[in-house]
């Protein structure tokens, strides 16, 4: 059977070889560690995301491929808070919320985590203002937004956003219409 067909026996022969060379090699493949494979998914995640920004916005995915990668991020920030990434990876999971999913509750509560878990990263001080923008100008919830705008300026006084802060508190409850006529120009001038 063989004698006639020599490749037959060939196509037998070199997978059992290649399953002996892989079995009998001294370096074990090492699995990947949980933040690996949370890293990994996030990328595939990532990547299916901005397929579909990019190539069917108005996809009916949108929204639960969104769901997905924010929870993705959430859960990495949570199991790994010592990781570099942790801190970004949370404020990005609070943005989808507020911005792609419209959690603005949720998405706050994310802003306010960061705050508090890693107060000395770059995203800290921005997620205490987008908790402060988010209650004022979303949510209308201004006295909370005050209380975020306060502990905002004693935490970073030295902030580049604490003019926007200020001006934040300054305006919060101006009706935009009425504030946009105070700076018509006279026209007795």
């Amino acid at each position: 059977m063989f004698s006639k067909h020599p490749y037959k026996l060939l196509s037998f022969i070199l997978p059992a070889v290649c399953l002996l060379v892989i079995a009998c090699s001294s370096e074990e493949i090492e699995p990947l560690s949980d933040e690996q494979q949370r890293l990994s998914k996030i990328e595939q995640s990532e990547a299916r995301f901005y397929d579909i920004i990019e190539n069917n916005p108005n996809s009916p995915e949108y929204k639960p491929v969104a769901r997905v990668l924010a929870e993705e991020y959430r859960m990495f920030a949570d199991r790994h808070e010592s990781h570099e990434k942790a801190a970004e990876m949370m404020f990005r999971a609070a943005n989808i919320k507020a911005d792609v999913l419209g959690e603005y509750g949720v998405a706050v509560g994310l802003f306010r985590q960061i705050n508090r878990r890693w107060p000395d990263t770059e995203q800290a001080e921005r997620s205490l203002f987008l908790a402060g923008y988010t209650y004022n100008h979303v949510m209308g919830q201004h006295e909370q937004a005050e209380q975020v705008y306060q502990e905002f300026l004693a935490t970073y006084p030295e902030s580049e956003l604490r003019q926007a802060v200020q001006d934040e508190l300054q305006y919060m409850g101006t009706d935009f219409d009425e504030l946009l006529r105070n700076f018509e120009p006279d026209e007795e001038l």
